[in-house]
């Protein structure tokens, strides 16, 4: 910089001397300082240091930019946000069973049991029973006072104690009496015949 600066002043030392008629340029007027000269070399470096380093820092934008793993990095990291605020939190509050609001259950009913607003509700079941449990805790029905309840259904229970005759309870008999005899009360009473008798 500081050749170029005077050669410059050379030149036109040399031009003003070959114009006879010309504009006098005095020596004063061409004297550049040491100064001036420094200062225009420093402009320089400092341009040429400026701009390498703005250049460095936009391909090392462009580079980031680019960068395969890096997309990567921000896509993990978005989905992972988007995931972490859109995750539903099952509600089974107060549920014994039914949809937990996250496409799950709060809980299964018994084979008998139905799901009406989060609560199991047990269905009786007494198909072809006469009696025994009903699957939920009731009875299907009662069988009489000499039944027995045998895989629900009603079995009579005889009932001949005490008697010699007469009803079991259960359709059958508990005994016959005699050709002379009334059954009474389940006890065999005889009838007297003296017909055409006289001792």
């Amino acid at each position: 910089m500081k050749t170029f600066v005077v050669g410059m002043v050379v030149c036109l030392v040399v031009l003003g001397g070959c114009g006879g008629g010309g504009t006098t340029i005095e020596a004063n007027d061409l004297a550049i300082s040491d100064s001036a000269i420094d200062q225009a070399d420093l402009v320089q470096h400092t341009d040429s240091a400026v701009v390498p380093d703005l250049h460095a820092e936009e391909t090392a934008n462009k580079d980031a930019a680019t960068d395969p793993d890096l997309e990567a990095d921000i896509v993990s990291e978005v989905a992972d946000t988007t995931a972490e605020t859109d995750a539903c939190i099952p509600d089974c509050a107060d549920k014994e069973c039914g949809d937990d609001g996250c496409g799950a259950d709060c809980g299964a009913c018994g084979q008998q049991g139905l799901c009406v607003e989060g609560q199991c509700t047990c269905i009786p079941d007494c198909a072809d029973k006469e009696c025994g449990d009903d699957g939920c805790g009731a009875g299907c029905g009662a069988c009489g006072q000499q039944g027995l309840c045998e895989e629900g259904q009603c079995t009579c229970i005889p009932d001949c104690a005490d008697k010699e005759c007469g009803d079991d309870g259960c359709d059958g008999s508990c005994g016959a009496c005699g050709q002379q005899s009334l059954c009474a009360e389940g006890q065999c009473t005889c009838i007297p015949d003296c017909a055409d008798k006289e001792c």
